[in-house]
């Protein structure tokens, strides 16, 4: 049942990671989509090394991750995911 776990924790980001991916490949434009894909993909590594990392001692790296996805997500989400919100053209 461990597995479960996994699946349930990485499915949501793999999915929007696999979602950009196809956009930029179906759409020929790296940005947005690729810079998007990368707060997803850095995402998954936070779940992964908070997943497999619990046996061993694995804070230091884990932290770093956790504040470097936290911020970039963070920085994301004001520049381009509420700007667009606020566009009049949207």
């Amino acid at each position: 049942a461990e597995w479960l776990t996994y699946v349930i924790l990485l499915f949501p980001g793999t999915l929007r990671l696999a979602q950009n991916l196809r956009l930029m490949v179906t759409t020929g434009k790296r940005f947005p989509h690729l810079v998007n894909a990368t707060k997803y993909g850095v995402g998954l590594l936070v779940t992964l090394a908070g997943l497999v990392g619990r046996e061993e001692n694995f804070d230091s790296p884990w932290l770093a991750l956790l504040y470097f996805n936290t911020v970039y997500s963070f920085l994301w989400d004001i520049t381009m995911d509420w700007a667009r919100i606020r566009s009049p053209n949207t």
